[in-house]
């Protein structure tokens, strides 16, 4: 899937290829990591989920970083500060007992919902983005948990929302024969994350 998509994109965008790759597989790691995190959460090995949770999280704001310096994108980086404030959470309190209390399931809604409101006033984004956005936003929420059950359902749903806008952005793209390769490789690497995160399932449904 990584070897089609850099063609077509290669081939509608006239990127540098090397460029993409990068991108491609830093984006790649971050979400790798972020799903052996949730592995090691739902077999209740937190300390090592919660390193590659706050590894996963910090590829992904050196990602933003690049979209901003380099791309003047700076929609990608605004839903960054609820990861990194949920990374450093799960960090803080399955390696050294300390819970940070002032990030909740509470507060982080309430955090989150200003940064979508703030996403929207700025950008006046389109309706996949709108998508993507509400994803983003609201993934937080269940990063930030320490009930494994909610974190994992919770994480389900709002999956469905970046895909959805990802799989409009790449749609859109393309039927203006300019297949948009930062949706392309959203909508795979959200798309694989949700396999994996099916696979689990069965495991959830019967754990109390």
């Amino acid at each position: 899937m990584l070897i089609i998509a850099l063609l077509l994109v290669y081939f509608t965008w006239k990127w540098d290829i090397l460029e993409i790759l990068f991108l491609f597989l830093l984006n790649f790691f971050a979400t790798l990591f972020t799903m052996i995190a949730i592995w090691n959460y739902s077999e209740n090995n937190n300390k090592i989920g919660s390193i590659y949770h706050i590894s996963g999280t910090s590829l992904f704001i050196l990602l933003s970083l690049y979209w901003v310096l380099f791309q003047w994108f700076y929609q990608y980086i605004i839903f960054q500060v609820a990861f990194a404030f949920a990374a450093i959470k799960a960090f803080s309190f399955y390696n050294y007992k300390n819970d940070i209390k002032i990030f909740n399931e509470k507060t982080m809604t309430v955090f989150n919902l200003f940064l979508f409101i703030l996403f929207i006033i700025i950008f006046k984004p389109e309706i996949f983005a709108i998508f993507q956005a509400l994803g983003f936003a609201f993934v937080t929420i269940w990063l930030v948990s320490i009930k494994d059950k909610f974190r994992y359902f919770w994480n389900l749903f709002w999956t469905f929302f970046i895909i959805t806008g990802s799989v409009i952005w790449v749609y859109s793209s393309y039927n203006n024969w300019n297949i948009d390769w930062i949706s392309l490789w959203y909508a795979l690497l959200t798309m694989t994350a949700l396999i994996y995160f099916l696979k689990l399932l069965p495991k959830y449904i019967t754990k109390k």
